[in-house]
């Protein structure tokens, strides 16, 4: 299944980065991009275990035709270690990392 054009990536779904059912929920789902957000939806308990999977989900979901977003937690906080979860696979054209809020709510 080809990636949609830019001006046709009408849909962007939030999901948490630990709860495989829900991301294959959000992979039938026909959501243009898929985004496993590290940061807010994925509980500081269940991020290590997100991370182990986060290679072989974002795989999948690029199998399956979808646009893969990695959203980390703040470079102040586990940020590192996201972005370095998030590069495993190296293919830049096909996953994205979304920057997480800084402390005062705003874009960092």
């Amino acid at each position: 299944m080809p990636i949609p054009a830019s001006d046709l990536r009408r849909t962007w779904l939030f999901g948490p980065g630990a709860d495989a059912r829900t991301h294959q929920a959000m992979q039938e789902s026909g959501a243009d991009a898929l985004i496993v957000d590290l940061e807010d939806f994925t509980p500081p308990a269940r991020r290590d275990e997100a991370r182990r999977n986060l290679a072989s989900l974002i795989a999948r979901w690029r199998g399956a035709g979808r646009i893969a977003v990695v959203r980390i937690n703040a470079l102040e906080a586990d940020g590192p270690i996201d972005l370095a979860a998030a590069r495993w696979h190296r293919a830049p054209r096909r996953c994205r990392r979304c920057t997480p809020r800084s402390r005062n709510g705003k874009r960092s």
